[in-house]
């Protein structure tokens, strides 16, 4: 059975900056529900007509509404508030 990607979504990502965390919206992939892979950058709502980029905005607020998710090593651990990264 081939390593097949189920679906993707906007997630936040926690990414540690050393002295500060900074949250990203980036898009995450599934296999089987669970987080496999993230994109390396931030992504920013776009779309060719005003309707595209209403949708992109509406998927990309939804990922506010899910849990936040620790970039790098961690992935796809659940971040916690009070955790640094490292």
């Amino acid at each position: 059975m081939k390593n097949k990607i189920d679906k993707w979504n906007y997630r936040v990502l926690a990414v540690d900056m050393l002295e500060e965390i900074e949250f990203r919206i980036c898009r995450v992939w599934y296999k089987d529900d669970k987080p496999i892979y993230y994109s390396d950058i931030s992504h920013t709502p776009f779309g060719t007509s005003i309707d595209d980029l209403k949708n992109e905005f509406n998927l990309m607020q939804k990922a506010l509404n899910k849990t936040i998710l620790c970039y790098a090593e961690k992935f796809p651990q659940e971040y916690k508030l009070f955790w640094k990264l490292y």
